[in-house]
Formats: structure tokens, C-alpha cells, sequence
């Protein structure tokens, strides 16, 4: 997956997880590990809530292929 197709899925997944915040957006998203099952993100996370901003440093890790919601599931 590349990082402007995972960016936008993160930020659909926030929007649904943080109801009560508005703006959400996701930069600067960079990889910092492959590895054979996994990868390893880094990325910031601007929001608002009750007009404040908000950022936050993220660290994401996708599994992918055979198994992956079941391997995920069990981190």
C-alpha cells in the first residue's frame, strides 16, 4: 500500500474512532521498519476538539497477507 492510500485510510479510521473531534488530518507519514509481515509507520495527527488543536505522534504497524487481521488480533 502506498502512504497516500494509508494516510487516507488512517484518517477515515480516526474520524470514526474520535467522533468528537473535527479536522482530523494525517502528515507526515514515514516508514521506519520493513520487515517479512510487517511495516512500521511514523506519522503525526492534527485534530480539533471543543475548538483546541491537538497533535499527536503515531506509530503505526500494518500486517499484510495471509492471516494479517488474525495476526493483528493477537499483538
Amino acid at each position: 500500500m502506498n502512504k497516500q492510500t494509508l494516510a487516507k485510510h488512517l484518517e477515515i479510521h480516526l474520524k470514526q474512532l474520535y467522533r468528537d473531534r473535527t479536522v482530523i488530518s494525517v502528515a507526515g507519514l514515514e516508514e521506519i521498519k520493513m520487515g517479512w509481515e510487517t511495516e512500521l509507520y511514523t506519522f503525526e495527527v492534527d485534530s480539533r476538539k471543543n475548538g483546541d488543536h491537538i497533535r499527536e505522534h503515531r506509530v503505526i504497524r500494518v500486517f499484510q497477507g495471509d492471516g494479517a487481521g488474525h495476526k493483528s488480533a493477537k499483538e
